[in-house]
This record gives C-alpha cells, sequence and structure tokens, in this order.
C-alpha cells in the first residue's frame, strides 16, 4: 500500500526549512488557482508574508513522535475576512525521518488588507508563532 499525501494546491511558497522564496514565485504558473505558503513554525516563529487572494497559508509545527504528543493547538486570525482560519491538521510521516508527525494550521486568503494570524501549540512548552499577513 502506498501513503499519498493528498493535496489540491502545490507547495509553491516557501521551501520547508528554509526562508527563502522559491523560483516559481517570481511569476504564476499557468494553470495553477493559488499558492500555498508553507512555515516552519520551529525555525519562524514571527513572519511575514504579502500574499493574493484565494493562497494558502500553513504554519507548521514539527515534533518527535518518541516524545509526548502535542497537548494541544489553536489557531487564529485578527481579521477573519481578509484571512480565515480552516482548521488544524496533524501529519504523521511515514516516510522519511522515522518517528515525524507535523501540525499544521491551515488558512485562506480571502480578500484585500491585512491581518496577523498565530498559531499556539501545548507540547512540552507552550509555542506561539505568529505571521503578519498582507493581502493584495
Amino acid at each position: 500500500d502506498r501513503c499519498v499525501r493528498a493535496n489540491p494546491m502545490p507547495n509553491l511558497g516557501f521551501v520547508r526549512g528554509s526562508k527563502e522564496k522559491a523560483p516559481s514565485q517570481t511569476g504564476r504558473i499557468e494553470g495553477v488557482a493559488s499558492t500555498e505558503y508553507i512555515i516552519d513554525g520551529n525555525k519562524n516563529k514571527d513572519t511575514k508574508l504579502t500574499v493574493k487572494s484565494n493562497d494558502l497559508i500553513s504554519i507548521e509545527f514539527k515534533y518527535a513522535l518518541n516524545e509526548s504528543l502535542p497537548k494541544s493547538a489553536s489557531q487564529k486570525s485578527t481579521n477573519p475576512e481578509v484571512v480565515k482560519a480552516l482548521g488544524i491538521r496533524q501529519v504523521v510521516n511515514v516516510k522519511g525521518p522515522a518517528g515525524v508527525g507535523y501540525i499544521s494550521a491551515v488558512f485562506a486568503a480571502q480578500q484585500k488588507g491585512k491581518t496577523q494570524l498565530s498559531f499556539e501549540v501545548r507540547h512540552t512548552d507552550e509555542f506561539k508563532i505568529t505571521c503578519d499577513v498582507e493581502v493584495k
């Protein structure tokens, strides 16, 4: 059996674990409706993004499965009309590094404006990751 991560939006924004923009961000790709930005919350506690309407923003927190699982997670947008919170999802990576899990807060850009996104995870400590977003 194969395990496939179903994701209708390609990961064209930020390369996981890096602050560098992917080369495709210099222009849109024909046939691609939106971009998903993935923020590595373990490395980037405060981030600033400029996105377009319909783009997705995922703030990820990575943890080792041999430790305790996160106790709780919550997400918030200070202006839900601009960027709406879509929910929190957990991904367990069955390939790659053994015993790695991700918990992600997913947001969708709705209309022009500014907002601040936050993702709080209670694990062995409490982590708060924020992202200032401008939708153009």
